[in-house]
């Protein structure tokens, strides 16, 4: 009897247990956080139980009934989760951030817009495999929030400058890209904006001396870069990028001394805006209130590839665009825009933008500057720049080997450094009627050991065949073999094919890129072309840590 009893105790507290896992593995698919009615600003995180996603199922968001994103759980971040909750010994969570001031497309919008102040509802789709379907909807959850980006409206009129104190170093993180806009851009296949090529940045801002006049020497130091063209990346360490600038800024961001100019050539004619300063924008000198406007002359547009004593100098026109919240400051939002349409001070017959050379061009550009105005600190800007025209030389395209650099700064001969190769890019049409030749495809590879040149492209007409590689094992790399050639004559001028790859050196690095992007039909003589250079600059670290 006493067995028995022992045996039943033994059953019951195993199907008990069992009970206790097994809510455990199948919680309740809904949002805990935010909760319904929360007050929300920036970046939420939305926040589900892990333990209620099955394995192989996967999360769909949606804010207002527009899809955000489909985000799987792969066992590597469910153990990941898992082992962070553990070691804070908190709940696991499924987490996704909403960037509540990105601008997104949303359904019935002609451009990208971001998120109004007010009522938002979130929702929560679980998708899980099932019998005789990888993929079913299983659960929906849902909360409505408060979105309240915007703080007081009625300040009166405020000063804003920059206050620089001594000893304070701040570090910043810088993206940029530089994109075509298919829609815009004649003969480009496909409809999807196509990025030509980004990089990313870490810069270290410190006030070595503070004047009384409220100006200031400031240390700028570029402490990392990485360079996407592609699927190629070059991460290049603080020890291979220049050494540390220093400027004399007043309060408004005038820049009254420079001790030198750093040259990012190899990077300008790719296309991308970087530099090594933080380039504060200018202030008003006068005290504003929400609403003002103000016009700013001489500003430069830095347009990568075009010459520092080539750049436009124009008139941009500011609007103090209200206050918000930003990167966790109640800010002073400054709205500065330009269009070369209205005048402004565009002169140029042509502009050159990376390797590309746009005649007659347009400019816009679009600027959103935050400045945590009781702290006069720079916490972000984001800044598009548009330029559409004509050009006969192509949309930049083509690999590269990567640019070489010294120990001490950027040099074009590098014997440290190893950058990778560079796809080449697509050759162009071979323009049409005649045996006229096609334009390059991928950019030569860099000088170095075991380098590889790209394929030329289609030298005339007919569809030209893909360019292959060129031999390695000297130390000038060979140049690839040439793109498809012509097969026959035609009223219109096949797509030569793509260029061969450039190869890895130690050497220097390789030449501008200078392949094209292929059309479908035959060559549009001066095609229209639309460039869009984007630059994200946010402020990542507080006073004192950024690693000067």
């Amino acid at each position: 009897m006493l067995q028995r009893r022992m045996i039943l105790s033994a059953a019951v507290l195993l199907s008990a247990t069992a009970l206790s896992a097994g809510a455990q593995n199948q919680a309740p698919f809904t949002i805990r956080r935010p909760p319904d009615g929360a007050t929300v600003r920036e970046k939420v995180k939305v926040q589900i139980p892990l333990a209620s996603i099955p394995e192989g199922g996967y999360v769909s968001i949606y804010v207002d009934g527009d899809f955000r994103g489909a985000i799987p759980v792969t066992p590597d971040e469910r153990e990941k989760i898992t082992e962070e909750a553990e070691k804070t010994k908190s709940p696991a969570y499924f987490t996704y951030t909403w960037d509540s001031k990105a601008p997104v497309k949303i359904r019935f919008a002609a451009k990208p817009v971001a998120p109004k102040d007010g009522t938002h509802e979130i929702t929560a789709k679980l998708f899980a495999p099932a019998e005789k379907n990888p993929s079913v909807l299983k659960e929906t959850t849902s909360v409505k929030v408060n979105l309240a980006n915007s703080l007081e409206s009625n300040v009166g009129a405020i000063r804003l400058f920059y206050k620089f104190v001594d000893g304070d170093t701040r570090g910043y993180n810088r993206t940029g890209a530089s994109i075509m806009v298919a829609g815009l851009s004649q003969g480009v296949q496909g409809s999807d904006d196509q990025e030509l090529v980004s990089y990313n940045s870490d810069l270290a801002y410190g006030v070595e001396d503070k004047y009384p006049s409220g100006s200031a020497i400031v240390r700028n130091k570029m402490n990392r870069l990485e360079v996407r063209q592609g699927s190629s990346v070059s991460v290049y360490p603080s020890e291979q990028l220049p050494s540390a600038l220093f400027q004399e800024v007043d309060q408004f961001g005038d820049v009254i001394y420079q001790n030198h100019s750093v040259s990012f050539d190899q990077f300008a004619q790719m296309g991308i805006p970087v530099s090594a300063t933080l380039e504060l924008p200018k202030l008003p000198k006068q005290a504003v209130t929400i609403g003002d406007k103000w016009s700013t002359p001489n500003v430069s547009l830095e347009i990568p590839g075009t010459a520092e004593a080539d750049q436009p100098k124009v008139t941009v026109n500011s609007t103090f665009a209200g206050i918000e919240w930003e990167g966790g400051y109640p800010t002073a939002r400054i709205h500065r825009s330009y269009q070369s349409s209205l005048g402004g001070g565009l002169k140029a017959k042509s502009i050159t933008v990376g390797s590309t050379t746009v005649t007659s061009p347009s400019i816009s550009m679009e600027e959103d500057v935050y400045i945590a105005y009781r702290s006069g600190t720079l916490v972000k800007v984001s800044k598009t720049l548009t330029v559409t025209g004509k050009t006969d030389t192509g949309v930049a395209g083509g690999g590269m080997g990567g640019p070489g650099m010294g120990g001490g700064g950027m040099a074009d001969m590098g014997s440290s450094s190893m950058p990778p190769a560079g796809a080449g890019g697509p050759a162009s049409m071979g323009k049409g009627g005649g045996m006229s030749q096609g334009m390059m495809g991928g950019g030569r590879g860099g000088r170095g050991m075991s380098s590889s040149g790209g394929g030329s492209g289609g030298s005339s007409m007919g569809f030209g065949g893909p360019g292959m590689m060129g031999g390695g094992g000297s130390p000038r790399g060979s140049q690839g073999m040439a793109g498809g050639g012509s097969s026959s004559r035609g009223p219109k001028g096949g797509g030569g094919g793509p260029g061969g790859f450039g190869g890895a050196g130690s050497g220097s690095g390789g030449g501008a890129p200078r392949g094209t992007f292929g059309a479908s039909t035959g060559t549009v003589p001066n095609p229209q072309i639309t460039l869009k250079l984007v630059t994200n600059t946010e402020l990542k670290t507080p006073a004192s840590k950024a690693g000067l």
